[in-house]
């Protein structure tokens, strides 16, 4: 039996879900899923400029565990590009470096080390943990009533804790 897959620790969410391609050659079905995990080491090697050792540093795995994962997610991106397939970010194993909410009146995601959390961009004060909008759907903003349904996996847990995202615990 193979050992469980641990938890990636992402510096911070994705500021979108996907990429859609258009032009003549563009297809609308069969997107390719991009994990979570795979587009921080994206973003850890090909945006940041750093090494693969750094790279497995700040996620929390061995150095050939997240060479693994970015040349999965490099073979994935190209798979997208070269046949025009839509590019979706979600699942995964991940848990996050800090508490990250989402505000419903402005729609802004942020992180807060504060106990009483207010959102920066409008002042609201009742911001949601991010895990609860995005892993169970508040039902309380278009972004949540669009995903509803999305990720089954949420367990009631505290933000922070592990759990798989967009996939079906067994």
């Amino acid at each position: 039996m193979a050992r469980p897959k641990l938890c990636r620790r992402l510096s911070s969410p994705p500021p979108v879900k996907g990429f859609l391609p258009y032009g003549w050659g563009a297809k609308e079905g069969n997107p390719v899923e991009l994990a979570l995990e795979e587009y921080e080491a994206l973003k850890i090697c090909d945006y940041e400029g750093l090494g693969q050792e750094e790279g497995a540093r700040r996620m929390g795995v061995s150095r050939p565990t997240y060479t693994r994962v970015y040349e999965e997610a490099r073979r994935k991106v190209a798979v997208a590009f070269v046949e025009g397939r839509p590019l979706v970010i979600q699942g995964g194993k991940v848990r996050y470096e800090s508490a990250w909410y989402h505000c419903h009146r402005c729609m802004s995601n942020f992180s807060s080390p504060e106990e009483t959390v207010s959102c920066p961009q409008c002042g609201s004060l009742e911001p949601e943990p991010l895990e609860h909008c995005l892993f169970q759907g508040c039902g309380r903003c278009h972004k949540c009533k669009a995903d509803r349904g999305s990720c089954s996996s949420y367990s009631g847990e505290e933000p922070g804790d592990h759990r798989e995202h967009g996939k079906e615990k067994s």
